[in-house]
């Protein structure tokens, strides 16, 4: 998996790379930040692999994961690559802001009424005098 593509699903592959080697720490995953070579270096270190064989083991494990990769990889110069990777990412994006957002209602529901309430109140005004002037 090249660079770009390692950094670029960050987030979707930090969760599954804890569930591979779990003795990967938060700590850990904040200091590979989508860096493949520092994720080589940690695994290296964490479980005692020689370098080809930390390489090598993360390396299949990223490619049994993310197979479809390696074609999007190659096809880097047809829109419908792009388009369908950008897709994806606001997908991913937006369905982790819904289920915080989801989660934190459920945690404070008055706050969230009142935030709903006040909105619609700011939002009445700012309406109303728009049609006044």
């Amino acid at each position: 998996m090249n660079k770009a593509i390692f950094q670029g699903n960050w987030n979707e592959i930090k969760g599954k790379i804890q569930r591979e080697w779990g003795n990967l720490t938060q700590n850990d995953l904040t200091k590979i930040e989508g860096d493949s070579n520092a994720l080589f270096g940690i695994v290296e270190k964490q479980y005692g692999y020689t370098k080809e064989e930390a390489e090598k083991k993360v390396n299949d494990f990223l490619n049994k994961m993310m197979p479809d990769k390696k074609n999007e990889r190659e096809n880097t110069n047809q829109p419908s690559s792009y388009w369908s990777t950008f897709t994806r990412k606001i997908k991913n994006i937006a369905d982790s802001y819904t289920s915080a957002f989801a989660a934190k209602i459920q945690e404070e529901p008055l706050a969230a009424a009142g935030l709903l309430a006040s909105s619609g109140m700011i939002l009445g005004y700012l309406l109303h005098r728009k049609r006044l002037s």
